[in-house]
């Protein structure tokens, strides 16, 4: 690896000597628009060794504004293969970005997944983030999710691969009871990038090994200048984990 690349990050103790760790980590996100994209462009230059980037929309004018990986010239082109040439043009030779032009579903999630360290949703549909945490927590693949929505954001990992975890702290349909979260409201672009940057900087520290924030969901409120922490709790009466699904 270009070691120099990653000369100041490997001056905080936690970095020291794991680029080959991040190396080896495979990380795969489900939107790579406001949120996923710019999530992308960090975990690759940290050196995260294999992004999967699945995405099924095309770049609309209106997303220019807070969707940075993307140009004038990409409206009307696919996410998944824009967002790759962006994340390619600023990273190592070694590391690999995959596009997924489409959904991630029931279908195609066992061949998506496999091998991941982490799935992070970035994705706006609800329907959609309810049956990704479904499929994570099957396959016992971590699941971050992250939603921002104006000013606010949303942040919980699930650690699925933790046969404890769900009895402890529940699953993404605890969190949320099934009610959608709007996603498609106002939002500024420095709202997008601060999200993009925080679910960034906990995806790589829970690659590097910290647990501090699993069980828990933060919650920040630009707005207000604040970044709340909560505790995750399971449901007793969930239709999903607690019916036998983990």
């Amino acid at each position: 690896m270009e070691l120099e690349r990653y000369l100041r990050p490997n001056l905080l103790p936690r970095y020291q000597g794991q680029q080959e760790r991040l190396l080896r980590a495979k990380v795969g996100l489900i939107g790579v628009g406001g949120m996923g994209g710019l999530c992308a462009l960090l975990l690759g230059t940290a050196g995260v060794g294999q992004l999967r980037l699945a995405d099924g929309d095309e770049v609309a004018l209106h997303n220019l504004h807070r969707q940075l990986l993307f140009t004038n010239e990409d409206v009307g082109s696919a996410k998944a293969l824009c967002a790759t040439s962006a994340v390619r043009a600023h990273v190592d030779p070694e590391v690999t970005v995959v596009p997924y032009l489409g959904l991630i579903g029931p279908d195609n999630f066992a061949s998506w997944a496999q091998g991941l360290d982490v799935v992070i949703d970035a994705s706006d549909d609800a329907q959609s983030r309810l049956t990704v945490s479904e499929l994570c927590l099957e396959a016992h693949v971590p699941l971050m999710s992250a939603a921002v929505s104006g000013y606010q954001a949303l942040f919980a990992l699930f650690d699925y691969a933790d046969p404890d975890f769900v009895a402890r702290h529940g699953c993404y349909r605890c969190l949320t009871g099934g009610v959608a979260i709007d996603t498609k409201v106002g939002i500024t672009g420095p709202s997008a990038a601060c999200a993009s940057s925080l679910c960034a900087h906990q995806v790589l520290e829970w690659l590097l090994g910290s647990r501090e924030l699993v069980g828990s969901v933060l919650s920040l409120d630009l707005s207000r200048y604040t970044l709340t922490r909560l505790e995750l709790c399971a449901d007793p009466h969930c239709p999903v984990c607690r019916a036998g699904a983990c």
